[in-house]
C-alpha cells in the first residue's frame, strides 16, 4: 500500500482527486468519466469510496447550480467539504477564489444536524441523522440550522450563530435573534432591533414591526388596533406594497399570492392579492390558507389562483389543510355529530379514511402524525401514505418529519425518531 500523507491518503490519490475536482469545477468535464478510476484508487487504499463520492457530488452540484455568493459561512462549509474530500489547503483556497462558491453551499450541505438536549451537561448540542452528538453540548439554547447557520445562546445569555462545524461565525452579542431566512436574520440588542446579513453586518434597521424575509420581501405592520395597516418591504427597506388597512395579512407570498382578511358584519372574510398589490381574489371566504401545490384551502374545498373551486368536498365535511404530497385533510362538520377524518386526492376522492384515530396532521416526507387517546391520555404515532401504521401511537407528542427525523416527547424528555420508527436519540430516557 502506498505511503499515506497527513490527509490519510497517498500523495498519488490526493493529486488524482484534486485533478478531478479541477476538471469538473473549472473545465466543466463530467464526473462520470473518472468514477471508475477513483473507485479503484479507494479500494487499493481502503478508503470509503461511497462517502467520498457523495461528498464530491454535493460539492459539484452546488457549483453547477448557483452563481457566486461569498460569505464567512459559505467559506467555512467549503473548507469542511474540502477536508472530507481530502483536498489540500491550496486546492480549497483555489476554489474559494474562483467565481463558483455560492450560497447553495450553505443550503445543500446542511448535514442535516438537529438540536438536542444533553441531560448530563444540561446543555444543547447537535446530533446527526443517526443520533450521534457531532457538536458538543455547549449551549443554553439552540435553534435549527437554516441556510448553514444556527442561532445559539452561550453561557452568558448572549446569542450568536454557529456553522456546521460548531464554530461561531457571528460571535454571541445579541439579546435575541431569529434564524436566517433569505440571507437575513432579525436580531435585538440594547440599541434596538435590526436585520443582519450572514457576515454579521447590519443590513436593515427596523422602521416598523417586520417579519422574516422570504423571496426578497418581508411583511411589515404599522399602527395598532382598528387602524393597523400591513404591507411588504424589500431588502433596502423600500415599500414594494404600501401598507393598507386590513384585519390581517399573510406573512409572505406563496406561489405569487398572499391572503388577506377584512372584517365584515358576518365575521372575517379572506381574499388574495398579487405582487402588484392588486386584489385578484375578492375577500369572500370564511377562511383561506397559503397556496400549496397550486391550491388554497377554503372551508368548502380547494380553490385555484383564479378563485375557482377545483376540489370540492362533501357537504358533511370541511377542508382542513393544504395539499401536501398530493393529499389534503378533511374532517366532519361539527353539526353532523360525527368524527370522520382522512385525506382526499386532487379529484376530491377519499383515499384514506382515518376515523380510527382521534386526530391527524398533514403528510411530510411521506409520513403523517396521528393521535389516539389511550386511558384518557393522548398518544402520537405515524402512518405512511397508504394509511398503514408505521409507529403505533406511543409518544406523548410528535412533530412532523424534517430532513429524515421527527422530534418526539416521552415522559418530559425529547428526542428523535427515524422513518423506520426507530428512536435514534433521547435526552433522558431509558430505551
Amino acid at each position: 500500500m502506498p505511503d499515506k500523507t497527513a490527509l490519510g491518503i497517498s500523495e498519488e490519490l490526493r493529486q488524482f482527486i484534486e485533478a478531478l475536482v479541477n476538471e469538473v469545477v473549472l473545465d466543466g468535464k463530467p464526473f462520470e468519466n473518472q468514477k471508475k478510476y477513483l473507485c479503484r484508487f479507494c479500494e487499493a487504499e481502503s478508503i470509503n469510496y461511497d462517502t467520498l463520492e457523495e461528498n464530491l457530488i454535493i460539492l459539484f452540484d452546488i457549483i453547477k447550480e448557483w452563481k457566486s455568493f461569498h460569505t464567512k459561512a459559505g467559506s467555512a462549509m467549503v473548507k469542511l467539504l474540502g477536508e472530507k474530500c481530502y483536498l489540500s489547503q491550496d486546492c480549497v483556497n483555489k476554489l474559494l477564489t474562483c467565481d463558483v462558491i455560492t450560497k447553495r453551499v450553505i443550503q445543500q450541505y446542511s448535514g442535516p444536524l438537529f438540536p438536542a438536549w444533553h441531560e448530563k451537561s444540561r446543555k444543547y448540542g447537535y446530533i446527526d441523522i443517526n443520533g450521534n452528538m457531532v457538536i458538543e453540548p455547549l449551549f443554553l439554547s439552540a435553534g435549527c440550522f437554516s441556510e448553514g447557520l444556527a442561532n445559539t445562546e452561550d453561557k452568558n445569555g448572549k446569542w450568536g450563530y454557529i456553522d456546521m462545524a460548531g464554530n461561531y461565525i457571528i460571535p454571541p452579542q445579541f439579546d435575541g435573534c431569529s434564524h436566517f431566512s433569505d440571507g437575513l436574520a432579525r436580531v435585538s440588542s440594547d440599541s434596538g432591533s435590526t436585520f443582519i446579513d450572514m457576515n454579521g453586518e447590519i443590513a436593515l434597521k427596523h422602521r416598523s414591526y417586520c417579519y422574516d424575509f422570504c423571496d426578497g420581501w418581508a411583511r411589515v405592520s404599522i399602527g395598532r388596533g382598528n387602524h393597523e395597516k400591513y404591507g411588504f418591504i424589500d431588502k433596502t427597506g423600500k415599500y414594494v406594497i404600501k401598507p393598507f388597512e386590513c384585519h390581517i395579512l399573510a406573512w409572505h407570498f406563496t406561489e405569487g399570492l398572499a391572503w388577506f382578511a377584512i372584517k365584515t358584519e358576518n365575521g372575517s372574510r379572506y381574499g388574495f392579492i398579487n405582487k402588484l398589490g392588486q386584489v385578484v381574489i375578492e375577500p369572500k371566504y370564511k377562511n383561506a390558507s397559503d397556496f400549496a401545490e397550486g391550491l388554497s384551502c377554503v372551508q368548502s374545498g380547494w380553490i385555484d389562483k383564479t378563485g375557482k373551486l377545483i376540489v370540492k368536498i362533501d357537504s358533511a365535511f370541511y377542508a382542513s389543510g393544504n395539499f401536501s404530497e398530493g393529499l389534503a385533510m378533511f374532517r366532519s362538520l361539527y353539526w353532523t355529530g360525527k368524527e370522520d377524518r382522512g385525506f382526499v386526492d386532487i379529484t376530491g376522492k377519499i383515499v384514506l379514511d382515518l376515523t380510527r384515530f382521534d386526530d391527524i396532521k398533514t403528510f411530510s416526507e411521506g409520513l403523517a402524525v396521528v393521535e389516539k387517546k389511550k386511558d384518557e391520555k393522548r398518544k402520537y404515532g405515524f402512518i405512511n401514505r397508504t394509511g398503514e401504521t408505521l409507529v403505533e401511537p406511543m409518544f406523548d407528542y410528535a412533530w412532523d418529519f424534517s430532513n429524515g427525523l421527527a422530534m418526539i416527547e416521552i415522559k418530559n424528555s425529547f428526542g428523535y425518531v427515524n422513518k423506520k420508527g426507530e428512536i435514534v436519540y433521547m435526552s433522558n430516557y431509558s430505551l
